[in-house]
């Protein structure tokens, strides 16, 4: 089935704040402070939080292979897979390949590890699935963007949290401010500004 864009919004969320998403139902634009794709891709770490069946699986195919197009070095796994059967096992295809040329090189990639809920539904440990994670890019883990999803109500707030900074802590690189780069971004711009029909808001902890 082809991927429909929906034009996703995200609301961050401060470390520590009890999540509350009723009145969202009844919200129809995007308000002050909310965030898009394009806004995720510039932070290291995020958390995307949803109700079930709203997307998140292929919202995160599919910005893996709009990155992989774009000429960058992106990555689906599934968190219950990369915890029971390892990294490159958790890989899709011809990634695990792609993914040993990026981490001999120096640029960035963008990992996307799909549903914690889902892992902890089928008893697969969160923990475990980070630590292969951790292992495997090992100095790699510098130059990786990360993105996690889960269900609001599998979330485990501050324990999750403390996880992923153990296990997944984040440097700031400076940033790339050549002239290519800046006409890359120019270029890119146009694709991922906000349209005027309303659309799903999200959840995102950002880092």
């Amino acid at each position: 089935m082809k991927f429909v864009d929906l034009n996703r919004y995200f609301i961050p969320v401060a470390k520590d704040v009890e999540l509350h998403f009723e009145f969202l139902h009844y919200w129809e634009q995007k308000a002050a402070g909310w965030l898009d794709w394009n806004d995720l891709r510039g932070h290291r770490r995020v958390v995307l939080l949803a109700e079930a069946s709203s997307g998140k699986s292929a919202e995160f195919r599919n910005h893996a292979e709009k990155l992989c197009t774009e000429g960058h070095s992106a990555f689906y796994l599934r968190i219950e897979e990369l915890a029971d059967q390892g990294f490159e096992a958790a890989l899709d295809g011809n990634s695990a390949k792609i993914f040993k040329q990026w981490r001999g090189g120096a640029s960035e990639g963008w990992f996307f590890l799909d549903s914690v809920d889902e892992a902890r539904l089928n008893r697969k440990s969160f923990e475990t699935a980070l630590k292969r994670f951790n292992r495997d890019l090992d100095q790699s883990l510098e130059r990786a963007r990360v993105f996690v999803s889960c269900r609001v109500s599998d979330w485990k707030g501050t324990e999750d949290r403390a996880l992923i900074e153990r296990f997944l802590p984040s440097w700031e690189r400076p940033e790339d401010t050549s002239s290519n780069n800046s006409e890359h971004a120019a270029l890119l711009d146009p694709i991922f500004k906000p349209k005027d029909r309303p659309s799903v808001p999200w959840n995102a902890n950002l880092n």
